[in-house]
């Protein structure tokens, strides 16, 4: 299973960025003056990279789930 930091790095780069400085403490401001943007793009930002991150982790697992199932199917029958 792929952890956050790992999954962190399959978003776009701002994405990843303000989620590792949200991880950090950081605040709306410190965040929107590290990337460049203004302050109110800050939650709408951090909201939709925690979903597609939530997404590239679901999506990770799901693959987990498939492998586990195609190498356990061949010794079903055993």
């Amino acid at each position: 299973m792929v952890d956050r930091n790992q999954a962190l790095d399959h978003l776009a780069g701002m994405y990843a960025q303000a989620l590792r400085l949200d991880d950090q403490g950081r605040t709306a401001s410190d965040i929107a003056a590290e990337l460049g943007i203004d302050e109110a793009a800050v939650d709408p930002l951090l909201r939709i990279g925690a979903h597609k991150l939530a997404r590239v982790m679901a999506q990770d697992g799901a693959a987990n789930a498939v492998a586990d199932a195609e190498c356990g199917s061949g010794l079903s029958g055993e």
